[in-house]
């Protein structure tokens, strides 16, 4: 067992808010025979090592983790929580702090060095005796257990897991190697590599929603993009994410790409990380209103998520006619096997639309370039109509499109081709800002009571029409007052009327 590593009385006395400490302490003396040990572990020492920010706090206690939550809960006048009765777990939640997660030694486990060495990596399993502080000895710091080797692996940053069946003892393990690797900014072991080579498809034993949880939290991170090629490397990605599998030995024209369809997906994620890190880089003109909305709740989670999945429709897809290589409606094609990754994982129904919404619509950019190129200009319909279809996520499809166009290289791709995306999202971030904003936020000019009242319309499939048409024509400029609302209502009724719609 390894004790090198001191931890100061003052870095624990940071880490416990005093309420916390205080709580503590008296539970000790009242009733020393629940809490005749108890100890600092896990994620909580590690990030305290490597000099992270700690979010919560992992204690560990011999046996009744339960029960001692709930008496701590009571004395810190906190909530309590249960996890799970049956594996002893249990949460407290301070009114004004961090959560506190509190634990009972693992199986059969006796002592705290057998319960770290259950645990799934090196670097979680190191523990620290809290006992002298709480009992008021301050004159010494504390020593880490550490009868694993952490230390070592936390001062070399690589993620090992702490025994040979440890992805077969949970599976999931395997998906929070890469987390780790991912938002710790650590490397994977070699034989950690090698465990999951063999393990990767054990990973079906896991359910939908703690891979979710587990690859959310990876995309999440500012280094996302490696741990998913190693996945891949590995086979893991294939084993949570088969969709992406039938991309592999898919080839693209050479016109306009230099990468297969996996590959593409991959390096579309990649291009995605580094435009949210500097949108400015590619959108000099309009950088602000997509900072805007990449700092909004879960944007960089859809657009990630978007980024690897935008072409996944294209093996579906694939055509050769007349010697070319054709994807026709892969778009649509994505988005089913899109909505079927989200039933397995789990998703709510707002993140999967929003992530749906941009795979199907992440060629509407290159459209309206082209329409541009073939006409001369663009027209303000074709860009409200785009505005209006992608609705709130539009910035997020703007990064996309141009995470896509840094992802493909080919030779007849236009050397300007980042411009132009460029050019076409200042463009439509204006008419949102000018015509389709002002527009979606004033009063409607007609309503459906409007429709049945004046025109002695039904409810139905015209209301929609007719509203809609309303709102473009406001837009666009042609409409401005209530008059010219129903005139244009009345007109499209009669329409309507004459070819037998209405």
């Amino acid at each position: 067992m390894s004790a090198e590593k001191l931890v100061s009385q003052e870095q624990v006395s940071r880490l416990l808010p005093l309420p916390l400490r205080t709580a503590l302490t008296a539970l000790r003396r009242e009733l020393p025979a629940a809490a005749p040990e108890l100890y600092l572990v896990g994620g909580t020492l590690r990030d305290l090592l490597l000099g992270r920010e700690v979010h919560d706090i992992d204690l560990c206690v011999p046996r009744a983790a339960v029960a001692f939550a709930r008496a701590l809960a009571e004395r810190a006048g906190a909530a309590f929580v249960c996890l799970d009765e049956g594996e002893d777990v249990a949460r407290v939640v301070l009114p004004a702090g961090p959560e506190v997660d509190i634990a009972a030694f693992r199986g059969a486990t006796v002592t705290i060095e057998q319960d770290l060495q259950l645990r799934d990596f090196t670097l979680n399993a190191l523990a620290l005796d809290l006992a002298a502080f709480l009992d008021g000895d301050t004159d010494r710091a504390l020593a880490c257990i550490d009868p694993c080797g952490a230390q070592a692996d936390i001062a070399a940053r690589v993620i090992r897991p702490t025994h040979e069946h440890a992805f077969a003892a949970d599976p999931l393990r395997m998906l929070r190697a890469y987390r780790l690797a991912a938002t710790l900014d650590c490397g994977l072991a070699p034989e950690t590599r090698a465990l999951v080579r063999r393990d990767f498809s054990l990973i079906v034993r896991s359910a939908g929603e703690r891979v979710a949880s587990e690859l959310n939290a990876l995309l999440l991170s500012s280094h996302a993009s490696s741990a998913i090629q190693c996945m891949a490397e590995d086979g893991l990605l294939f084993a949570v994410i088969p969709e992406l599998a039938l991309g592999r030995d898919v080839s693209q024209p050479r016109a306009f790409h230099h990468l297969n369809v996996l590959e593409h997906n991959l390096e579309a994620l990649k291009q995605a990380e580094l435009l949210v890190a500097r949108p400015g880089a590619f959108f000099p003109d309009c950088a602000p209103p997509l900072q805007d909305w990449l700092a909004a709740a879960d944007a960089v989670l859809v657009l990630k998520w978007a980024a690897l999945l935008h072409d996944v429709g294209k093996p579906a897809a694939r055509q050769e006619r007349q010697g070319r290589l054709t994807f026709y409606q892969h778009e649509q094609a994505g988005v089913q096997l899109v909505r079927e990754l989200a039933q397995r994982l789990r998703w709510s129904t707002r993140h999967s639309e929003r992530v749906c919404r941009l795979v199907a619509l992440h060629m509407r950019p290159y459209q309206l370039l082209h329409a541009a190129r073939s006409s001369g200009g663009l027209s303000l319909r074709a860009c409200i109509r785009a505005v209006q279809a992608v609705d709130e996520d539009l910035p997020g499809l703007l990064l996309l499109c141009q995470a896509d166009t840094l992802a493909g290289r080919g030779e007849r791709r236009p050397a300007d081709l980042e411009a132009q995306v460029a050019w076409i999202a200042d463009r439509l971030l204006q008419v949102r800002a000018e015509r389709v904003m002002p527009v979606q936020t004033a009063p409607p000019l007609l309503t459906g009571h409007d429709l049945m009242d004046r025109l002695g319309l039904q409810p139905g499939p015209l209301f929609k029409k007719i509203l809609g048409a309303v709102a473009l024509a406001r837009m666009e400029g042609g409409i401005a007052t209530r008059r010219e609302a129903l005139a244009l209502a009345r007109e499209m009724a009669a329409a309507a009327n004459r070819e037998g719609g209405a």
